[in-house]
């Protein structure tokens, strides 16, 4: 099975680090916690005790902790310059950044799942992407209509394509099992489940 990451934001975990304990009985690994630069901590040194209070709730928990810095923003880029070493400095396994940083808690990127959005991540030093909106938030709901679900194809296409060095071309024929009728490309596939399924 895949491990499950929680994502949680700062503010509930400072107020509420029961939440971590909840997250470990439903069976996640790690607790992903979400922060705004924008919000109010006091200073840097604020938002740094609080992270340390929620990385400490979480490994009470048995949990790891990703920090996701940005993730999910209105405007602007996702992930935290500096993210890596704040992570190391405050305990947690990995933060989501803006670049490749030298040293610190593994870097990882914010990936809108396009072949363009992969190779800026890999050009910047990324080594480790987290996908947003991968299955567009139905994952479920498509594991019960197919098999495999577009969702889920969707999914293993894109994580076969992060871990390729190949073209896009090559990452689609790895991916396997999109319809004939789409020519076997499973982002058309997908495409086709979404935009029809509220007609059904």
């Amino acid at each position: 099975p895949l491990p499950v990451i929680a994502d949680c934001a700062l503010k509930d975990l400072v107020e509420s680090p029961e939440l971590c304990a909840g997250a470990a009985k439903l069976g996640a690994s790690a607790i992903g916690i979400r922060y705004y630069e924008e919000e109010e901590w006091g200073d840097a040194g604020g938002l740094e005790e609080a992270l340390k209070q929620a990385v400490a709730a979480a490994e009470a928990s048995s949990l790891a902790a990703i920090l996701l810095g940005e993730f999910g923003a209105a405007a602007g880029p996702e992930g935290v310059v500096g993210g890596s070493d704040l992570a190391a400095r405050v305990g947690a396994g990995a933060a989501l950044t803006r670049g490749g940083e030298e040293g610190g808690a593994p870097a990882l990127g914010c990936w809108d799942g396009s072949e363009e959005g992969l190779q800026r991540l890999r050009e910047a030093g990324i080594g480790g992407v987290v996908v947003k909106n991968a299955c567009r938030g139905d994952l479920g709901r498509g594991a019960h209509l197919k098999s495999p679900s577009p969702a889920a194809t969707l999914v293993t296409k894109l994580v076969k394509a992060a871990l390729s060095k190949g073209s896009k071309k090559i990452w689609a024929g790895a991916g396997g099992t999109g319809l004939a009728s789409d020519g076997g490309d499973p982002q058309l596939a997908a495409d086709r489940y979404y935009n029809n399924r509220d007609t059904r």
